[in-house]
């Protein structure tokens, strides 16, 4: 988890420095758009009820659409990909973990300052995401008793839906560049195996139509 708050006061950082900028020196024309291709990166955090499954760098991107005007005209909609495979080694004497995960999320977004060249966003929707999960210790001797306890491993494959929330900026560089921070989140409930979580702290690149 050390690196996510790194990666958090950098989008921090963009984003203010982007207002700034914006407010200092406003564009002389609105900036619209129908259509948009994005990719990412992010720092990924996938947790259960009972431990972190994983944690690191993962990589996404979709595509969005924004075809009203007037009032409705902040109003957009989004499909989105990720996957994570991270490998985790500092869960006790020896063991490890691996996980590879895949995410698909429909939101629907709207934006603030709808035609300015910095534009807030909320996002919600509905999100399904599969995980291979592998835990892995071998024998190690209790401390206590001195006993050889033998190799334990633990194995989990699924998928669940789930509810889908978050909040970005898309800060134009021009009228067809943009950089998008954001926070994702993909929360998971019920069922067997039980609930599992997505966070990502994601910085990414859109083209606009």
């Amino acid at each position: 988890m050390s690196q996510m708050p790194r990666l958090l006061s950098v989008l921090l950082g963009v984003a203010a420095l982007s207002c700034q900028m914006s407010a200092q020196d406003p564009p002389a024309k609105p900036w619209q758009y129908r259509a948009e291709v994005f990719g990412n990166i992010a720092y990924g955090y996938v947790v259960s009820p009972s431990q972190d499954w994983g944690l690191g760098r993962d990589y996404g991107g979709g595509v969005g659409f924004r075809h009203f005007s007037g009032a409705l005209s902040g109003l957009g909609f989004e499909v989105q990909v990720a996957k994570q495979s991270s490998t985790m080694k500092n869960l006790g004497p020896n063991a490890s973990s691996h996980l590879d995960s895949h995410l698909v999320a429909a939101d629907v977004l709207y934006h603030f300052r709808k035609r300015t060249m910095v534009q807030p966003y909320v996002l919600g929707g509905i999100g399904w995401m599969s995980a291979d999960y592998a835990y892995k210790r071998g024998a190690v001797t209790d401390p206590l008793t001195g006993q050889q306890v033998p190799p334990y491993e633990r194995n989990v494959s699924g998928s669940k839906t789930g509810a889908t929330l978050g909040a970005g900026l898309k800060i134009a560089i021009n009228r067809h560049l943009s950089i998008r921070p954001e926070i994702f989140w993909l929360a998971t409930s019920g069922g067997s195996p039980p609930y599992w979580n997505w966070l990502r702290f994601q910085i990414g690149l859109g083209f606009h139509l």
